[in-house]
């Protein structure tokens, strides 16, 4: 592992939201589940679909970014910024909460907060790259009901090589790199899974998904009334790939296998 070591003990995707209770019911329909709920420091509700963790958060902005926790952050912190890291001051912190934000080189927020998450769950993680290779072929044996497997949370960035080395000093690993004519690169820190992406078409950040049976799923989706979609080309896969908005803008990609 290059640069320094995990950014935290703990971690998440927090999702900035409007109206909790609409993302709720949108993450509800995509296969996730409510497992804990709070109004400390804002609204907020954990969910899982048994491969990722996610926080939505009622605030004042939309944003979407990686959360970690550790109890020596402070110690990460200072380590993180002889990496050439700039931190921000934004958020809710406390006295009793210490937290610290800062942006990458493409603009994906990243959030470190001292202590322990507010939940203990974890859940069981599987994504493609440790999921059973034999179970590839069942897709009733998918994490997700609604969306398949987890691959990444897809970020668009300007020179790949460039934001590797940036990634790699926060402790990320590649896991799969491509040339072309899609450049792209996949790594992780053994929390969070990047899907870094030279790319002209999809420019949104979102969380990703596979399934060699995605045109069904998709079109169960589509049965239920929710509409926001739209086709997406050239990814590599089958026809059926497609960009579902939520509520708040972000997006959650269906990609056939």
């Amino acid at each position: 592992m290059t640069g320094i070591n995990r950014l935290g003990d703990a971690s998440h995707i927090s999702v900035g939201v409007n109206d909790i209770e609409a993302s709720l019911e949108f993450y509800s329909l995509f296969g996730f589940r409510k497992i804990l709920e709070g109004q400390n420091p804002y609204p907020w509700i954990y969910i899982t679909d048994e491969s990722i963790l996610v926080a939505l958060r009622q605030e004042d902005r939309s944003y979407l970014c990686l959360t970690y926790y550790a109890l020596d952050m402070d110690e990460r912190v200072q380590a993180i910024r002889t990496e050439g890291i700039r931190f921000r001051d934004y958020g809710n912190g406390s006295a009793s909460r210490k937290e610290w934000w800062f942006t990458t080189l493409d603009g994906f927020e990243v959030q470190l907060i001292q202590g322990v998450a507010e939940s203990t769950y974890q859940p069981e993680g599987k994504n493609v790259f440790n999921f059973p290779e034999e179970d590839f072929i069942f897709p009733d044996r998918y994490p997700n009901p609604s969306c398949g497997i987890y691959g990444e949370l897809f970020h668009r960035v300007k020179d790949l090589k460039i934001s590797i080395q940036y990634w790699e000093k926060l402790g990320f690993e590649t896991k799969q790199y491509h040339r072309g004519p899609h450049p792209y690169a996949v790594m992780t820190d053994g929390m969070n899974i990047m899907g870094l992406h030279n790319n002209t078409d999809l420019y949104l950040p979102g969380l990703t998904y596979f399934a060699p049976d995605m045109g069904d799923r998709i079109q169960k989706i589509r049965n239920s009334g929710f509409d926001r979609m739209r086709d997406v080309n050239g990814t590599g896969g089958g026809a059926d790939n497609v960009a579902a908005r939520t509520p708040d803008g972000h997006v959650i990609y269906l990609f056939s296998f």
